[in-house]
């Protein structure tokens, strides 16, 4: 009995010793695979996706390796860090302020309505030509004596946005129309030269009260009038930037 004790002691050290040593003939292969397999984390977040926040580096690899320690026999060591992402200050984009001159066209005197509105995040502002009071949008009134250009700077403190601005202008109208007959008397049966200029004005329509299919329009003409055998009134009419119109006669005599 004894005998068959002692020959299974022998029998189940000698498994022990084939299989410590079929492990340690493949431990190194082992060890070099699992080094090798680096398991990489993908952090994705949501908010920072709405709001177009990106992350200035790669997320650190978290990975696994075993060593093997001759002295205290083979240990399995977990190393990495948790990953981590910075996040970029977002960009806002710089929009230009509405500004708006309403009418452009006035006569001298006259008032005009100026509006703006920033639209870049800007606290205060300030203005030319007119006081926004620091305000970022608003409406004020003025009454421009010649022509002028207004503009709106919209001011903000936010580091890396730049200030916006914007400007319209305004013209003082005063039309000016001539109109003219050389010569201004002609013998009956005769014609007449018909000249006429018109500046700050849209369009400009001649007539003549004797003749009354006979018109021409433009803001600036030379004519010769038709044959004339009576006094002949003519009449230039023009339309202003404005919407107003504006009239001039002369009179042809016939001597």
């Amino acid at each position: 009995m004894e005998a068959v004790q002692k020959q299974l002691k022998v029998l189940v050290l000698l498994l022990v010793l084939i299989f410590g040593i079929t492990v340690f003939e493949h431990s190194e292969p082992v060890f070099s695979f699992l080094e090798s397999r680096n398991l990489t984390a993908a952090v994705f977040n949501p908010v920072s996706s709405f709001l177009g926040l990106q992350s200035s580096q790669e997320p650190v690899v978290e990975y696994e390796s075993l060593t093997q320690d001759p002295e205290e026999g083979n240990t399995f060591n977990i190393l990495g860090e948790t990953p981590t992402a910075e996040l970029q200050q977002a960009s806002i984009t710089e929009s230009v302020p509405i500004l708006l001159c309403l009418p452009n066209d006035v006569r001298e005197g006259e008032e005009a309505i100026i509006m703006w509105a920033c639209q870049d995040g800007a606290n205060t502002t300030t203005g030319e030509g007119f006081d926004t009071g620091g305000e970022t949008s608003g409406t004020v009134r003025v009454s421009p004596s010649i022509d002028t250009q207004y503009r709106v700077d919209c001011i903000n403190d936010m580091p890396g946005i730049s200030n916006t601005a914007a400007s319209c202008f305004i013209n003082v109208v005063e039309p000016t129309i001539a109109l003219l007959a050389t010569p201004s008397s002609v013998i009956s049966g005769e014609t007449t030269s018909i000249s006429w200029r018109a500046f700050g004005v849209k369009s400009c329509m001649l007539t003549s009260d004797t003749f009354l299919d006979y018109s021409r329009s433009g803001t600036q003409g030379d004519i010769a009038s038709p044959t004339l055998t009576q006094d002949t009134t003519f009449k230039l009419t023009c339309e202003t930037s404005l919407g107003e119109t504006e009239e001039r006669e002369l009179e042809v005599i016939i001597i």
